[in-house]
C-alpha cells in the first residue's frame, strides 16, 4: 500500500508539471520566446560580433535596409534596446541616394520609421501621403498600417484603405496580388492590417472570418502553410502566424489552426536549423528571408503570449514591456507546481524519518498537493503585461459607443527631451469605445489604457472622487503649478470629475494635458460647444 501512494503521488507530480508547462512549446519544447533569442544568438555568431548590442551597432543599423527594418521593428516589439536616431538616421541617408523603388517600399521603410518614433517626420508623412494606395494592394496594406499608428496630414485615411482592401477581396475569401484566386501570404499580411479594425467595422469583421477559413484550408497535416507556387514553406508560416497574433486568435488552440495536432508554430520550427536559423526547404540550409520571418513569428507569438498588441501596433511606448525570462520562459503555473512537488516529497520524508508511516498521512499530502495545483492552474494572476492585455473589452449590453482620445499637444514640444512624449502630441487618436448603461468617462480612460497599454495613474474609486495625476508616465504639477490633466466632454469640461461623469451614445471624449487650467488646450477641442466649467487632474 505504501508503496502504491507513493508511485501515485509520484505519478500526479509529473502529470501536474507537464500539464501547466507544454501548452505553448514547439514539438521541440522549445518556446517562441527561446526561438527568439537562439535566432538572435545565431546572427551574433554568424557576424563574428560579441554581443546583441554589438551585432546591432556594427551590423544591423550600417545596412538599414534590404530586411534590417524587418529586424528593427521586431526587436523593438520583443523589448530590446537598439539607437533609434542612429538607425533611422542611416535610413534616411540611404533613402536619399535614391534606393527605394515603389510606393510599396517607401511605405514600409516610413513604418520602420514610425516604429522608431518619427511619425511626424516628413518622410513618413509624404509616403503616407502620396505613396499609400498608389501601387495595388500592398501599398494599401502598408499604408494602413501606417495610418493604424499615425495622424494622416492628408492623402487616404483609414476608413477609405480600409474600403479599398475590401474591394480588393477574391472570391474565395482572401486576397492576392494579381490573379482569381486568394495567395496564402497577401491574405496573411491584408489581415494583419485590417485586424485594428475588426471590433467596430462588422464588415471588416466578416471579411476577416472568412480570410481565416480560407487560411485554415491552406495549412498541412504537419501544420506548416501552403502558399504561392503551392509550395509549403515558413516565409507563409511564419506571415500567418503574425496574422493570427493580431486578430487574437491563438495559434496553439483555436481548432481551425490545428492539424493533427499540430499548430503553425510546430509547422515552422520544421524549417529551423541546428544553429537557431532557418530554412527555407525542410533539410534546405540556412536562408536570410526565412530566418528573418521566422523571427517576427516568434515575436509576434511572444507579445501574444504577454498580452501585448500586434506586431505592427506601436501601441507599447507609454508602457513596461513585458519581462523577457533569462531562463527560458518557463511560466510561474510551472515553478509554483515544481515547488509543491518538491515540498510534497519533502514532507513525505520527514515523515518517514519520524516514523509516521500510515498511508493516510500520505494520501493527505497527496490530495493537498493535486488541490493546491488544481488552484494554480485554474488561477491567473495579473501581471503588468496581461493587465494591458491589447484586447477589447466586450460588452454584450453595449447602449452606444463614444470616441476617447488622450492628447498632450501642448507639451509635445519637449519630445526630444523626453522621449515618451509623442511627437505630434498624439497618445491615442480618436477611438470608438462601446458602452454600456452608466459607464463613467474614467471607465472608458482605463479600458483604453488597458487595451492600448497606456500607463495611468490615478487617485479614487472608479465611480466617485477620480483624480488622474498621471497618463503615458506624463504627470501633473511636472510644466507648473496649474498643469494636470482634465477631461472634456464635446468640448466641455465637466463640473464633476471623470468617476461620475455618465457618458451617453455619440458623445466625444478628450483628455488633454494643460499647462494653464485648460486655457491652452482650446485649439486642439473636437466639436467645441461652449466654454464650459473647468476643472483640473480629471475631475
Amino acid at each position: 500500500m505504501k508503496r502504491i501512494t507513493v508511485k501515485f503521488l509520484c505519478l500526479l507530480t509529473l502529470l501536474a508539471v507537464a500539464a501547466s508547462g507544454l501548452s505553448c512549446l514547439g514539438d521541440d519544447g522549445l518556446t517562441p520566446e527561446q526561438t527568439a533569442d537562439e535566432l538572435l544568438n545565431f546572427l551574433i555568431r554568424r557576424s563574428g560580433r560579441e554581443s546583441l548590442d554589438d551585432w546591432i551597432k556594427n551590423e544591423l543599423i550600417p545596412s538599414p535596409a534590404g530586411g534590417a527594418e524587418w529586424y528593427v521593428v521586431s526587436l523593438l516589439q520583443f523589448g530590446c534596446e537598439l539607437d533609434r536616431q542612429a538607425y533611422c538616421a542611416s535610413l534616411k541617408n540611404a533613402l536619399s541616394e535614391g534606393r527605394v523603388l515603389s510606393a510599396s517600399e517607401e511605405l514600409k521603410y516610413a513604418l520602420a520609421l514610425t516604429a522608431c518614433g518619427q511619425a511626424g517626420d516628413e518622410y513618413v508623412q509624404k509616403a503616407l501621403n502620396q505613396s499609400a494606395g498608389a501601387q495595388g494592394i500592398m501599398s494599401y496594406v502598408y499604408g494602413l498600417h501606417l495610418v493604424n499608428n499615425t495622424r494622416t496630414g492628408g492623402g487616404p485615411g483609414a476608413e477609405e484603405m480600409v474600403s479599398a482592401l475590401l474591394s480588393l477581396r477574391k472570391s474565395d475569401g482572401g486576397w492576392a496580388v494579381m490573379g482569381n484566386y486568394s495567395d496564402t501570404d497577401v491574405t496573411a499580411m491584408t489581415l494583419q492590417a485590417l485586424a485594428p479594425h475588426c471590433a467596430e467595422n462588422e464588415a471588416v469583421r466578416s471579411a476577416c472570418e472568412e480570410a481565416l477559413a480560407f487560411l485554415s484550408t491552406k495549412q498541412q497535416s504537419d501544420g506548416a502553410f501552403m502558399g504561392f507556387g503551392a509550395t509549403v514553406n515558413p516565409e507563409s508560416t511564419a506571415q500567418v502566424i503574425i496574422a493570427l497574433c493580431s486578430l487574437g486568435v491563438d495559434p496553439f488552440k483555436d481548432q481551425r489552426f490545428l492539424k493533427n495536432g499540430h499548430s503553425a508554430y510546430d509547422g515552422l520550427m520544421l524549417y529551423r536549423l541546428d544553429d537557431g536559423s532557418f530554412s527555407h526547404v525542410l533539410g534546405g540550409p540556412f536562408n536570410a528571408t526565412a530566418t528573418t520571418q521566422a523571427f517576427t513569428a516568434c515575436v509576434s507569438l511572444w507579445r501574444y503570449q504577454n498580452g501585448l498588441s500586434g506586431l505592427y501596433l506601436f501601441t507599447d511606448t507609454h508602457r513596461e514591456k513585458a519581462v523577457r525570462s533569462e531562463t527560458s520562459g518557463v511560466s510561474y503555473k510551472t515553478v509554483a507546481i515544481a515547488f509543491l512537488a518538491l515540498l510534497s516529497v519533502f514532507c513525505c520524508v520527514l515523515l518517514r524519518i519520524r516514523g509516521k508511516k500510515s498511508p493516510k498521512n500520505y494520501l493527505f499530502i497527496g490530495g493537498a498537493f493535486v488541490l493546491l495545483s488544481a488552484v494554480i492552474l485554474l488561477t491567473n494572476f495579473e501581471s503588468t503585461a496581461s493587465y494591458y492585455s491589447g484586447k477589447r473589452a466586450e460588452k454584450q449590453d453595449a447602449v452606444g459607443a463614444v470616441t476617447m482620445s488622450i492628447r498632450c499637444d501642448t507639451i509635445a514640444y519637449d519630445h526630444a527631451r523626453r522621449a515618451y512624449i509623442p511627437e505630434d502630441g498624439v497618445i491615442l487618436p480618436e477611438t470608438r469605445f462601446e458602452i454600456s448603461s452608466g459607464d463613467s468617462a474614467y471607465q472608458i480612460l482605463t479600458e483604453a489604457a488597458r487595451q492600448y497599454g497606456i500607463q495611468l495613474d490615478a487617485q479614487g474609486s472608479a465611480i466617485a472622487m477620480t483624480y488622474v495625476k498621471g497618463i503615458a508616465y506624463i504627470y501633473e504639477l511636472e510644466y507648473g503649478e496649474q498643469s494636470g490633466w482634465m477631461y472634456y466632454v464635446n468640448g466641455v469640461a465637466p463640473s464633476v470629475n471623470a468617476g461620475e461623469y455618465r457618458l451617453k451614445d455619440g458623445d466625444v471624449v478628450q483628455w488633454m494635458y494643460s499647462m494653464d487650467i485648460g486655457q491652452d488646450v482650446q485649439p486642439y477641442l473636437t466639436k467645441p460647444s461652449g466654454d464650459g466649467e473647468q476643472s483640473p487632474g480629471g475631475k
